[in-house]
């Protein structure tokens, strides 16, 4: 009897130990950075993050801190269709020069779309997907709307590199369109974390001419389970607007699968 009670307690010790190695294996990282694939049928994930940033006027003038938690829902129709949705809840604190803080109004950023895979390479052959989706911002009392055109093309380079190059053509109803283009570049270190650095630029016209930002960024993302990940990032933002000079985000999130 005693050797069959250490025979099931080493039995019940491998089956764990198995499953977490299992567990290891099958981690999809990064699943909230390359997303040249869509969710498989019948998936769930949802994705939360703090973003929160400091923007200087080269005037002098005001400087805000602002806090955007931010929540995404995608939802797996087919193994190349998903369903997305975005909701944004945003904050300004504003000191002025004589010391006076105040909040300006906040406001939902509310986002609906859909997002479709054209094409699942393999070896040197990347992904390509295209992202639709329509954006229905709600700025204090000037109410528009925008639709998001994106195609997006990804990678694994080998067993420990992965890149992410993708355009977008943003129309704009009550306002000039605009365009993006940006690259990712990232690797798979030890275990389950990964490193990325981007650099994406927009354009976009105002009453004289395009004008221009760029946005260059690095962070790292942790794979806690197969389903759950964190990540934190920073980006640095760099424009020729006249009424400013920088803006850097810090943002700090976390992204899970509830069904897959």
């Amino acid at each position: 009897m005693k050797n069959l009670r250490w025979l099931l307690v080493f039995g019940l010790v491998l089956f764990l130990t198995e499953g977490l190695i299992a567990q290891k294996i099958t981690t999809e990282r990064p699943f909230n950075i390359l997303r040249a694939n869509t969710l498989p049928s019948g998936s769930l994930q949802i994705e939360v993050g703090m973003d929160t940033y400091k923007l200087d006027y080269s005037t002098g003038g005001e400087k805000s801190f602002r806090e955007w938690p931010t929540s995404l829902v995608r939802f797996g129709v087919t193994d190349r269709l998903e369903l997305r949705g975005n909701i944004a809840y945003l904050q300004t604190v504003t000191d002025n020069d004589n010391g006076e803080v105040k909040s300006d109004p906040e406001f939902q950023n509310p986002s609906f779309g859909l997002k479709f895979l054209l094409y699942s390479g393999e070896g040197l052959i990347p992904s390509v997907s295209i992202i639709e989706t329509a954006y229905m911002p709600i700025i204090h009392t000037d109410e528009s709307f925008a639709n998001d055109l994106t195609f997006s093309a990804s990678n694994n380079i080998g067993d420990y590199f992965f890149a992410t190059a993708n355009f977008t053509w943003r129309h704009r109803v009550t306002a000039s369109d605009e365009a993006s283009y940006g690259l990712m570049l990232g690797a798979n270190l030890v275990g389950d974390l990964s490193i990325f650095g981007e650099y994406k630029t927009d354009y976009y016209e105002n009453d004289i001419d395009w004008v221009w930002r760029s946005y260059t960024g690095f962070g790292a993302l942790y794979a806690v389970t197969d389903r759950i990940q964190l990540d934190a990032s920073y980006t640095l933002e760099v424009g020729d607007k006249p009424e400013r000079n920088e803006r850097s985000y810090l943002r700090i999130g976390a992204s899970a699968r509830l069904f897959r």
